[in-house]
């Protein structure tokens, strides 16, 4: 089994029997619930998506509800009846508002009737076009946001998109054709599929392909997906290490290295996440498990290969190896028990567009605090040189240890998420100006005698 997208599917049905060269289609998918955009290079039976975008609350149903709250706008002005709370006429009015709808992106004006929808009385008023497309205006104008979207993940111009594909029955909207034609320079859009075929036809030919068909030019394809949000690993503090960025290109290995957190760590978790935000608890975990058998040493110094590979189909094979011992440990991911939905994909990339400033904060802050912790390791490990030893008498190695506890790690372990990167930052020139005296004179026999005073 394989999943892919609606605007993939229909992609396929669109470029099926065309030998084209490297061009580039936008699929501008618009139905009745929701809104799928995607960016597809065909190139001589090659379909690579480049990237996706969309709005889940977007499409026909919310066209559909301007047209109900007009009319009950009208039902209240001219027979003084709020019908807003009636479930059963707010039904009867949704059916007419399809209807009228439909008939709109043919006709200039629609008749919209409800028999007795007002005590025992006849509803009917006339909708034009004009007036449609000033009720939904602003949604209209939303559907520009996920191409602009889209073509920026897919590193694209407006220009370099040959043919927008249009798919879902609400592109038959006249005023969505022509402002995606205006977008596009006055492109000319393509009707060469079914907009409500489409995406069938195309699921139709991804079965015949996977089933062995070699008829109707279905064995000259080959369909390249991309990851739709990033995945990668939990570090300490709940930081998230990136591993396969969103919308990168289906099959696809990466390799990184992380180490232990703490002296003589003989375990690591590995813990898979799903999501584009800097912090684990905003994504989703995939799977996990735990490293065993590393050798014991100092916290940074053993090495753990990790290994991400997502093939054609979505499955994940996380795989992690220490240099040292050669014990290793892995976890497969099926795309079939962890797959998000569309609705639950762009939900977490609006939240992490929406919170992009935080989680920018959140980083600084990490950043800071690391390189605050890894020069007290540092200086905490050179105190067990011999040199430095012998250089430094007990009393100055004491206070070194008391004030690198005291204040740097207890100051880092504290996990106070009110911590800020400016902290982080001051502490660090602290400690730098009070121990970096004594690093000198341990290494080249100098001593400054006004920092002794500060004993």
């Amino acid at each position: 089994m394989r999943i892919i997208n609606e605007p993939t599917a229909a992609a396929l049905a669109y470029g099926l029997k065309q030998d084209l060269d490297n061009y580039n289609i936008l699929v501008f998918d618009l139905g009745g619930g929701t809104f799928d955009v995607s960016i597809l290079t065909l190139d001589h039976g090659v379909f690579e998506v480049i990237s996706t975008n969309g709005d889940t609350h977007l499409g026909g149903e919310d066209f559909d509800q301007r047209i109900i709250n007009w009319a009950l706008e009208r039902i209240k002005a001219k027979h003084g009846k709020d019908l807003s709370n009636n479930g059963l006429a707010k039904a009867k009015l949704r059916r007419e508002a399809e209807r009228v709808k439909r008939l709109l992106s043919s006709e200039h004006t629609a008749k919209m009737e409800v028999e007795g929808i007002i005590d025992g009385d006849d509803f009917s008023e006339t909708l034009t076009r004009a007036k449609f497309e000033e009720l939904n205006r602003d949604l209209f104008d939303k559907c520009l946001i996920p191409v602009e979207n889209a073509l920026k993940d897919a590193n694209l111009k407006k220009t370099d998109i040959q043919e927008v594909v249009l798919v879902g029955g609400s592109t038959r909207i006249p005023y969505v054709q022509q402002m995606l034609s205006k977008y596009f320079g006055g492109k000319e859009l393509t009707f060469k599929v079914n907009p409500d075929e489409a995406v069938a036809y195309g699921a139709a030919v991804q079965a015949a392909l996977m089933s062995g068909i070699t008829s109707g030019g279905v064995d000259e394809i080959l369909l390249l997906d991309v990851t739709p949000l990033t995945i990668g690993l939990e570090l300490s503090g709940g930081e998230y290490m990136r591993f396969i960025e969103r919308n990168t290109r289906l099959p696809v290995t990466k390799v990184n290295y992380v180490t232990t957190e703490e002296d003589y760590q003989t375990s690591i978790p590995i813990r898979v996440f799903q999501g584009e935000r800097a912090h684990v608890k905003d994504n989703v975990l995939l799977g996990e498990f735990e490293l065993d058998g590393i050798p014991p040493m100092k916290r940074g110094v053993p090495e753990i290969e990790v290994t991400f590979s997502l093939d054609e189909n979505s499955i994940l094979n996380v795989t992690a190896i220490d240099k040292a011992s050669k014990k290793s440990g892995t976890i497969t991911i099926n795309a079939s028990k962890t797959r998000l939905s569309e609705a639950e994909i762009k939900r977490m990339i609006r939240d992490a567009e929406r919170n992009a400033e935080r989680d920018r904060i959140y980083r600084e802050t990490l950043e800071a605090k690391h390189e605050l912790e890894n020069y007290c390791y540092s200086v905490k490990n050179s105190l067990d040189s011999p040199k430095v030893k012998d250089s430094l008498t007990k009393h100055e190695l004491s206070q070194l240890q008391e004030r690198l506890q005291k204040e740097c790690f207890a100051f880092v372990d504290s996990h106070d998420e009110t911590r800020t990167a400016e902290q982080y930052k001051t502490l660090k020139t602290q400690m730098e100006d009070f121990c970096t005296p004594f690093v000198t004179k341990a290494y080249t026999g100098r001593s400054e005698s006004s920092h002794h005073e500060d004993l």
